[in-house]
């Protein structure tokens, strides 16, 4: 395997590896910081039901990057294009589902939950992530709504 190849792959790894760190981050603020304010209300709320979607969408998302992170890690050098290049998103549909491809058979097909379609919300075509209809931008990777 060349330098240049092997740095290449590092680059991808380690971009992947620290997307799917940024989400855990996010996701372990959410669950463990702003859960505390809910945990000791009187009663249910509609900012708690915002709140659980904001959590599934979080926990969605950072499931991606893990996937995307492991697959990378499995397919090594299929990440780098015959022009040395890492392909910089993994593999994916259209509308956020994730593929199978490249797993080795060992892959559940879409990972695209009926969660995500419940009427309150809709799912980022960039990051997947759960928004409440109220908003116009995503809430994760402040992508405009399409």
């Amino acid at each position: 395997m060349s330098r240049g190849f092997r740095m290449v792959f590092c680059s991808s790894v380690k971009s992947s590896e620290g997307e799917a760190e940024s989400g855990l981050e996010r996701l372990h603020q959410c669950a463990e910081k702003e859960l505390q304010q809910y945990l000791n209300a009187d009663g249910p709320s509609r900012e708690f039901n915002d709140f659980r979607t904001k959590l599934a969408g979080l926990t969605s998302v950072t499931r991606n990057y893990c996937e995307n992170l492991v697959r990378a890690l499995e397919n090594g050098l299929s990440n780098v294009d015959s022009n040395g290049a890492a392909s910089s998103k993994a593999t994916s549909s259209k509308n956020g589902e994730s593929s199978s491809k490249g797993r080795g058979g060992r892959g559940k097909g879409t990972t695209r939950t009926s969660r995500m379609t419940d009427d309150n919300i809709w799912s980022c075509e960039h990051c997947t992530y759960g928004n409440p209809k109220s908003s116009t931008t995503c809430q994760m990777c402040h992508q405009q709504r399409r």
